[in-house]
């Protein structure tokens, strides 16, 4: 599908996300954020996500009491 939208004749893919990350601001850039905004980023940071290593770790448990 990807290539249907990006024909190789224009640019490619990979072209296109580069360009895109390349246009983003910095991370000091950032504008100030608005109100509703800042409470999305609340409820994310109210959240206990678990670190990678912690997911991986689960899922393997899993997998190994699934096959037992």
């Amino acid at each position: 599908m990807a290539s249907a939208v990006f024909p190789k004749k224009l640019f490619s893919l990979s072209e296109a996300i580069a360009t895109f990350f390349d246009q983003l601001p910095d991370l000091d850039q950032l504008m100030e954020l608005s109100p509703w905004t800042q409470n999305l980023l609340g409820i994310v940071k109210k959240q206990d996500i678990p670190e990678a290593a912690v997911l991986h770790q689960e899922y393997l448990d899993y997998l190994e009491e699934k096959y037992q």
